[in-house]
């Protein structure tokens, strides 16, 4: 991993407002991701909604827009991919892109999905993992 990516992602440790404990300059980088994905668990709508915005307005194609569900933008946000400079916020939307969704979900800033667009509950989170199964599938 490089000194940046460290970097960025202890930036956007701080950034969310991700409390670690007081042992936590103990706590191997690793277990960074913890922290980070608790981060975006309580991260505050509005910051949530000006990264999303950012993310859409330093990218090609459309990120978000008044009708992107759920299951869309978590696909939209895993497909970026971590080669985008988006900044430490960015980095972690992107690498958390199903959590990202939820807690889009959760602010109202996407929709819930339908039947239609992927169902909802259990079967969003299996719409996430879907392409992955469906390529290791193919492979044998």
């Amino acid at each position: 991993m490089s000194i940046r990516r460290i970097a960025a992602t202890a930036a956007a440790a701080l950034t969310l407002g991700a409390a670690a404990p007081a042992s936590a300059s103990a706590t191997p980088l690793d277990e960074l991701g913890g922290v980070l994905s608790q981060g975006i668990e309580t991260v505050d709508c509005n910051t949530l909604r000006s990264t999303l915005n950012l993310i859409d307005a330093s990218t090609e194609g459309e990120l978000l827009t008044a009708d992107t569900t759920r299951n869309q933008l978590s696909q939209n946000l895993s497909g970026l991919g971590a080669t985008q400079d988006l900044g430490p916020l960015g980095f972690v939307a992107i690498k958390y892109a199903s959590q990202t969704a939820d807690r889009a979900q959760e602010c109202k800033i996407v929709k819930e999905d339908t039947l239609l667009t992927g169902g909802t509950g259990l079967s969003s989170k299996i719409a996430d993992y879907a392409p992955m199964l469906s390529s290791m599938l193919t492979k044998n």
